[in-house]
């Protein structure tokens, strides 16, 4: 009963460790992520909403105080909270932001004051799911 018990925990973990894309797969690459800010950094000087939407993997998170997080599910939802989100304060910090300073560790960095958190997102197992984009805002309180 022991060696079936072993034999059978080996293969429910080896089943899970296959089911996993390797973590190279699942990191951005630095490149990418500074493609991202210097898009994000574009979109938000030009105040173009839809540009910013676009750069951003969602569900995005939108961390609010020391415990509470929404999620913003949709390109709508965002477009309906983005001025409450991306106010002038963060805008001004992303825009200040030198992208080739943008440190990236674990494929994700995070810029703006550690405001903004850029990084690989799958909704799905299928590696064609994934995106690097704003995976979490966490606004100023203006």
């Amino acid at each position: 009963m022991r060696i079936l018990t072993c034999f059978l925990g080996a293969v429910i973990y080896s089943q899970g460790v296959k089911s996993q894309p390797r973590t190279s797969e699942q990191d951005a690459s630095p490149k990418d992520i500074r493609a991202i800010v210097i898009q994000l950094q574009s979109a938000v000087r030009d105040d173009s909403r839809r540009k910013v939407a676009t750069l951003v993997a969602f569900p995005l998170a939108i961390k609010k105080g020391p415990l509470g997080v929404t999620s913003v599910p949709s390109v709508a939802v965002f477009m309906k909270v983005y001025p409450s989100v991306f106010t002038s304060r963060l805008r001004d910090a992303l825009l200040k932001q030198n992208p080739d300073s943008v440190v990236v560790r674990s494929g994700s960095a995070t810029l703006a004051e550690g405001r903004i958190v850029i990084g690989r997102r799958c909704t799905t197992a299928d590696p064609n799911s994934c995106m690097t984009g704003v995976t979490q805002v966490t606004p100023y309180k203006e």
